[in-house]
């Protein structure tokens, strides 16, 4: 009889060991189950926020505010009468561009916009243009992927047709605005060859001054 009971109890422990043996091995699976399912979702977004970074929309900030282009470098006379008058200056643009991939920024010249002022000739006012210094010269900055701040000198010329009777007395010295200029930086992105564009206006000065 106690061998009985004896082999009956083992047999009951056996069983209750392979019950607990079983239950942590599903449990051990399905908590592996949770934790390779866990690291699958990580990844995703691991690489959702990667395509974010590299598949964003660029953008640039461009700002300035005035040129004052200098006295007449070049004068050019009628009968000893002023018609026209040539002036070179810098225009400082600081541009921010934030991109996810390499590309080439490009500064532009678009239209001008004569202002109303008593120093043009009412006439030829509309005549009045800016341009670059060196028309064969472009300025283009190449950019990386991130944020890339670029600080640009633009060399510019203007020539104006000033207004005889408001001309300064020899040896003085006038400045005013000539009109506004439109500016354009367009970037260029290498590996999806599409452009961004942003336009930005800066005012134009001229100092008139004969002697």
């Amino acid at each position: 009889m106690s061998k009985k009971t004896s082999v009956g109890k083992f047999e009951k422990l056996t069983i209750i060991v392979s019950i607990i043996s079983l239950a942590s091995t599903i449990g051990l699976t399905i908590f592996n189950f949770a934790l390779v399912n866990q690291a699958n979702k990580i990844a995703e977004a691991n690489l959702d926020f990667q395509n974010m970074l590299s598949n964003f929309t660029s953008i640039i900030i461009a700002d300035t505010d005035y040129a004052i282009l200098g006295e007449p470098s070049i004068i050019l006379s009628v009968n000893d009468t002023i018609e026209e008058t040539t002036h070179y200056g810098y225009l400082q643009v600081n541009v921010q561009v934030i991109t996810p991939h390499f590309g080439i920024l490009k500064i532009k010249l678009k239209d001008f916009y004569v202002g109303e002022s008593p120093m043009h000739n009412p006439e030829r006012k509309n005549e009045t243009r800016v341009s670059f210094a060196d028309e064969n010269k472009k300025y283009e900055y190449p950019v990386v992927l991130g944020l890339n701040p670029i600080n640009a000198t633009l060399h510019l010329k203007a020539v104006v047709y000033p207004n005889l009777q408001n001309l300064p007395p020899d040896t003085q010295s006038v400045q005013f605005p000539i009109g506004v200029q439109h500016f354009e930086a367009e970037l260029l992105d290498i590996q999806t060859n599409k452009t961004t564009v942003k336009e930005f206006y800066a005012l134009i000065c001229v100092v008139m001054k004969f002697t």
